[in-house]
């Protein structure tokens, strides 16, 4: 186009149109920086963070914490009611993550009847993967877990 026709071609653009530039990449150190200063360093907490999430060193802690509850001698601490709230607590996080992956679970069959029907060059080598895994015989648990205490 010659530049003197540009007069006829205008460049416009309105609003949320025109070139757009967005990271995609989640920014999470708001959730870091978050943390007071007297309370607690926010890199050492992010670092702390990428080992073990929130939950699960809570989850470690409610375990260890309920398995001295049954040790002979604590009936009066079996009786307190925030024990009665993290068993009560305990055992809705085991609900729902049954449920999760009983949703997973049929979410991945669903998929490969699809796949089977739609793509048998692509379910054929899924299904030979999916053998694979499930021939393995040291698959690590969730009550295996080299985590727990000894």
């Amino acid at each position: 186009m010659n530049p003197w026709q540009n007069i006829w071609a205008p460049n416009l653009h309105l609003p949320w149109s025109g070139n757009v530039s967005q990271q995609i990449e989640p920014e999470m150190t708001w959730f870091f920086d978050g943390i007071k200063a007297s309370s607690g360093d926010a890199s050492t907490e992010r670092q702390i963070f990428e080992i073990a999430s929130y939950g699960k060193q809570i989850g470690w802690i409610s375990e260890v914490v309920l398995a001295m509850t049954e040790l002979p001698g604590n009936s009066a601490v079996q009786q307190h009611p925030s024990c009665e709230k993290l068993k009560h607590l305990a055992t809705e996080v085991l609900r729902i993550k049954h449920v999760e992956n009983a949703s997973m679970g049929h979410d991945m069959e669903k998929d490969l009847l699809w796949l089977k029907t739609h793509d048998h060059t692509e379910y054929s080598l899924v299904a030979q993967k999916l053998r694979a895994i499930l021939e393995q015989k040291d698959l690590q648990t969730p009550t295996q877990s080299a985590d727990t205490c000894s």
